[in-house]
């Protein structure tokens, strides 16, 4: 009796002891995350401060050069806000080729730096915004965005291509007193939806656009030329998510002979990555995209990323009308191969037995967004006719 209870102890013991052992280990990781995230944290906030600095710098050694302002660019590792970034660079280093580019992030954006640009702008300076979904309710960039169209109120101010969708009666107020105030003001829209949006509340003129990463579809520079196989899932795991994860992987389970890979437009990546290796990064995930049969998608620029390697996509919807709106801008006569929209999950899965019994297709060479958008947009902000 006495060894029965002697060893009960010990087991108890033992126990006791493996348990103490496992708590100890998970405090010590969730510290060790904690510190962790601290540490992101900080050196976030130091790379900040050591940009604004040098933003600063930029600005005021600028005396007499001509120079178009890019505001509100991202610094988050949204591949898609990203993508837009290198097109934009692109565009103006085609158009504005004598101008000196500033880029200016909401995040470095300090009100001396503001002023600082005030007193700085010519009168043939031009100010752009960052294209995205920028003009909604939540978004922390649109009280910048008010702000930059209150302050230069005296040059041309062009606003990318955005979904724009407003509800909240203050924050429409503040936008329409800010955009409806200037006299020089272009806002794009990228569907026809925002258009109506934007031309029911705002006086400036609009203009009805793509988003700007179409700006690549057709570039031979992405004909990477890999082989292909199995089927690449681009799904968002957000507020603009419509089907839930087990709809999805019902819809998944369906390709059995076929490998499924599933990632995201958005990745952990520091800032001063995007800002040193922008271009790379998003070639190297662009030729990602190429080496699948078949890419579906939630995610708008999941979409055109697969369009501008010509890999064959069906695109799902989201919980607005981005997608939905956004997939229209590829006429039939072009991209008939290359991309659909599935009205529902039992769609899609037909759609992409449609494309993946189609076998190989070539790279889609159609320049039809830059013939027909792109290439006439300097005229068009300009007053120029462009043939």
């Amino acid at each position: 009796m006495r060894e029965s209870t002697a060893q009960a102890e010990m087991l108890f013991s033992d126990s006791t002891h493996s348990l103490l052992i496992h708590r100890f280990s998970m405090n010590i990781n969730h510290l060790l995350r904690q510190i962790a995230g601290k540490c992101r944290y900080l050196n976030r906030q130091l790379l900040i401060c050591h940009y604004k600095r040098c933003l600063y710098q930029e600005v005021e050694r600028n005396k007499g050069e001509k120079v178009v302002y890019l505001f509100s660019n991202p610094t988050h590792s949204n591949l898609g806000d990203q993508a837009q970034t290198v097109c934009i660079l692109r565009w103006f280093a085609t158009n504005f080729s004598q101008h000196k580019v500033i880029c200016v992030p909401m995040d470095f954006a300090t009100p001396k730096l503001l002023n600082l640009i005030g007193t700085r702008l010519r009168s043939e300076d031009i100010l752009f915004v960052h294209s995205g979904y920028l003009i909604y309710n939540q978004h922390p960039h649109l009280p910048f965005i008010c702000e930059v169209v209150k302050r230069y109120k005296n040059n041309k101010i062009v606003i990318f291509p955005q979904t724009v969708l407003l509800t909240d009666k203050d924050v429409i107020l503040r936008t329409q007193e800010a955009f409806n105030t200037h006299r020089n003001l272009i806002l794009m829209c990228r569907d026809e939806v925002s258009l109506s949006n934007a031309q029911k509340l705002f006086t400036c003129r609009t203009l009805l656009f793509p988003d700007f990463v179409t700006s690549l579809i057709g570039n031979s520079e992405f004909a990477f030329g890999n082989k292909r196989a199995d089927i690449l899932f681009v799904l968002r795991n957000d507020g603009e998510k419509y089907y839930s994860d087990e709809e999805l992987n019902n819809l998944k389970s369906k390709f059995t002979d076929l490998r499924i890979d599933t990632t995201d437009t958005t990745i952990q990546l520091g800032m001063s990555k995007w800002i040193s290796h922008r271009d790379d990064i998003i070639k190297d995930y662009l030729e990602c995209f190429s080496h699948y049969r078949l890419v579906i998608t939630d995610r708008y620029h999941g979409a055109i990323f697969s369009q501008i390697v010509s890999t064959p996509t069906i695109v799902l919807s989201s919980a607005d009308h981005k997608l939905s709106s956004g997939v229209k801008w590829f006429p039939k006569e072009q991209f008939t191969n290359y991309i659909a929209y599935a009205n529902d999950l039992d769609e899609a899965y037909q759609l992409a037995i449609c494309f993946l019994r189609q076998g190989e297709i070539p790279f889609n060479e159609s320049k039809y967004f830059n013939e027909n958008y792109w290439n006439k947009l300097y005229g068009m902000i300009m007053g120029i006719n462009i043939v």
